[in-house]
């Protein structure tokens, strides 16, 4: 699905292939994930697909099965989303802008839902840390992916890997700089309370949400520009 393709047995081992699309769509897998390889790379190629029906017999019983279900199974799914970095791209980025808008939210202060459900409190602020966390984790993934240069590459991904060099430093700094600044002004606030305990909890959550993914999604596109010139 996620390469046009629309297949009712993905696995079968039985093909027909002409010899000359063997070495344009360069699979390369030694395991049992060389069938779905085969099969991606030739949709990614805008090969055309047919199946047609075929009949399966028993094997003999008791014979020792080549299959690892657990080890293949992940072999597969592995090379299946290696091809597909405009999915972590494209899942990064909402579950980043989604957890920046929570966020946001909560310092307009809490919420109360249908008079029941109580949103926007520091506890909504965590779980938009955690989610913008993953968000910048997948799109770093993406990112890495498409350095390979094997894959066609979407718009924000081209922007991202593509960053001004003055861009990438401003936008490091910058973040460095925000997250100095909170940490210098809650030290403020607790030297200034005489070292006691501090109240304003939910604006010490928003810093570590800042710090977490402002700072995750800097270190990553750190990471990407370094590959590339490593």
């Amino acid at each position: 699905r996620l390469f046009g393709g629309s297949l009712s047995d993905c696995n079968s081992g039985f093909r027909a292939l002409r010899k000359d699309s063997i070495a344009r769509w360069g699979a390369e897998s030694s395991g049992m994930e060389f069938a779905s390889e085969l099969l991606t790379n030739a949709l990614e190629a805008g090969s055309k697909i047919v199946e047609v029906p075929i009949t399966l017999r028993c094997d003999r019983a008791g014979r020792q099965p080549h299959l690892q279900t657990w080890r293949d199974g992940m072999r597969h799914l592995l090379t299946i989303l290696a091809r597909a970095p405009w999915l972590f791209v494209n899942l990064g980025f909402f579950l980043g802008l989604l957890s920046a808008l929570i966020a946001i939210g909560c310092l307009l202060g809490p919420r109360t839902l249908m008079g029941r459900f109580a949103l926007f409190d520091y506890h909504t602020l965590i779980l938009a840390a955690i989610m913008g966390f993953f968000g910048s984790q997948i799109l770093s993934t993406g990112l890495t992916l498409n350095l390979s240069g094997k894959h066609q590459m979407g718009r924000l991904a081209t922007a991202l890997v593509s960053l001004n060099e003055a861009t990438l430093f401003w936008m490091l700094f910058g973040t460095f700089a925000v997250v100095a600044a909170g940490v210098a002004s809650i030290f403020w606030v607790w030297v200034s309370h005489g070292y006691d305990h501090v109240g304003n909890f939910t604006a010490t959550v928003f810093l570590l949400y800042v710090a977490t993914v402002a700072g995750s999604f800097a270190t990553s596109l750190l990471h990407v520009h370094l590959m590339k010139r490593a």
